[in-house]
């Protein structure tokens, strides 16, 4: 009987409530840290993604500058480099510049020095000025 009593002794142990309420809280703490996990983990292949991209632009960016650096590595690639920064031509050739057309640019008032100004008010201003007489139209 007692090698019987002995044997209940652990599962008594094991199913008392301090027991189960224990492994409750572990259970929600592991929960807890996995879910944090889960986390991290989707943050980290954002993370990926962006340097994935970054990276696929940098190779981008790289093969434009070798094919630069191919093009500049011919004479002609130079000439059309030189030719385009600083308009150089060779001997027997032309430059053709074309400029904008010159802006009209007002120097300043045209009857004896009273500037005309436009606009609504300034003909109604006009019409109850008095004028000079020998102005009269």
């Amino acid at each position: 009987m007692a090698s019987f009593q002995k044997e209940k002794k652990w599962p008594r142990i094991l199913y008392s409530k301090y027991s189960l309420v224990t492994l409750g809280l572990l259970t929600i703490f592991f929960a807890y840290n996995v879910s944090g996990l889960i986390r991290k983990s989707h943050e980290t292949n954002k993370n990926l993604a962006m340097a994935l991209s970054e990276l696929d632009t940098l190779k981008a960016k790289q093969a434009s500058l070798q094919s630069a650096v191919d093009t500049l590595s011919t004479d002609q690639g130079v000439e059309d480099s030189i030719r385009e920064k600083y308009r150089v031509v060779k001997d027997g050739e032309g430059l053709v510049v074309i400029t904008d057309a010159p802006k009209d640019t007002d120097t300043g008032p045209i009857d004896g020095g009273v500037a005309q100004e436009h606009g609504f008010w300034n003909f109604i201003k006009g019409m109850f000025e008095k004028r000079p007489e020998n102005a009269k139209k």
